[in-house]
Order: structure tokens, then sequence, then C-alpha cells
């Protein structure tokens, strides 16, 4: 009796359809897209510190850059402000919007 094809069956039953990595990621995505994004044109020092990078230090920092040069017009503009580094904003990129 040949074992092969039933072996097959049960090995590719047993294996799931993505990889673990994937199903991590892919949960995240989702979870970043349920989550409301924060407003960078609103948000207080204590809520932008809850975001990944961001300290006490930088978050006076992006308020006072939208206090003295208006609000942001898209959310990639806050690289501009001095500290926030594009490995910072990557990472809160899926966090927060702009009006």
């Amino acid at each position: 009796m040949k074992l092969a094809p039933y072996l097959l069956i049960a090995l590719t039953a047993a294996t799931p359809a993505c990889s673990r990595e994937e199903m991590s990621h892919e949960s995240r995505q989702k979870e970043e897209a349920s989550r409301p994004c924060l407003d960078l044109n609103t948000a207080r020092a204590e809520e932008l510190v809850e975001l990944p990078g961001i300290g006490h230090a930088l978050a006076r920092k992006i308020i006072e850059h939208r206090e003295r040069h208006g609000p942001f017009r898209r959310p990639e503009e806050v690289i501009i402000v001095e500290g926030l580094s594009g490995r910072k904003y990557r990472a809160i990129a899926g966090l927060v919007c702009a009006g």
C-alpha cells in the first residue's frame, strides 16, 4: 500500500495557507485600519506621546510647529518637525492623519 498520496493530503490539510508572519502582518493592518487615526492638528501632547517613538519633547515640538505654521495639510508634513526622523514617521504613519 502506498502512503505517499495520503501523507501529501494530510500535510496539505495541516499547512496554513500563509505563514505566521503574514498572518500577524495582516491582523496588524486590520487592527490599524479599524482604529481611528490621531489628528496631528488637534492632538494634545498626552495623546501624541502614546504614539511609538514620540516622547514629551517631540510632542511639544509638533504642537509648537502647528501653532507657528498652521495646521498640517497632510500627515507626512510632520516630518518637517525637528527630531522626527523618517524612521519615526514610518512607525506612526498608519496611526495619524491631518484634518
